[in-house]
């Protein structure tokens, strides 16, 4: 498959199922350019070894995520390279490096590219549905999925209305905590 989009998150955790609502906005509507390509999205609660084959098999993994401690409904997108020397202790807390790292461990392939898209959340309190701040990111959040998909980021990380980089980079830490 060319596109991997893995949600994840728990929608009965108000802003943690942000990833979800983004996953059905693009079913729903094939946004982002999602019917043009092989492209396959998946909805996760947590990210587990399972998804490892899923990963491998791709040439692009997109993960989306809720982000605690970001400012709320910030978007952002990063890039991902596998975990050096991924050794699991405990499967409960994997994160798209790690995953990534097991594809690499144990099929012998990774995605050409991945990246981390995540939107601050505002809460994650137990509720049904997500914050009027979350909500208000998701169209934002698709469309830079977009820009992915249209390669625009792909070449030279695209580039912000105020002149910066929409994606973390080794050298621009920090537009992204998750």
């Amino acid at each position: 498959m060319a596109i991997l989009i893995i949600a994840c998150g728990n929608p009965l955790r108000g802003d943690d199922g942000v990833g979800w609502e983004i996953a059905r906005m693009l079913l729903d509507s094939r946004g982002a350019g999602v019917g043009e390509v092989g492209c396959e999205i998946v909805a996760v609660h947590q990210l587990t070894p399972e998804l490892a084959e899923l990963v491998s098999e791709a040439e692009t993994v997109i993960f989306i995520d809720a982000a605690v401690g970001a400012q709320p409904g910030e978007v952002c997108v990063r890039v991902i390279d596998a975990a050096p020397e991924f050794v699991p202790e405990f499967s409960h807390s994997l994160g798209p490096a790690e995953l990534v790292a097991i594809a690499r461990d144990v099929f012998a392939r990774v995605p050409r590219r991945a990246f981390l898209l995540c939107v601050g959340a505002d809460t994650i309190a137990y509720s049904e549905g997500l914050s009027s701040v979350a909500q208000q990111a998701v169209p934002l959040a698709v469309e830079k999925i977009g820009e992915i998909f249209s390669e625009s980021l792909l070449p030279h990380f695209g580039t912000a209305s105020n002149g910066t980089s929409g994606v973390e980079t080794p050298d621009r830490p920090g537009l992204c905590r998750a």
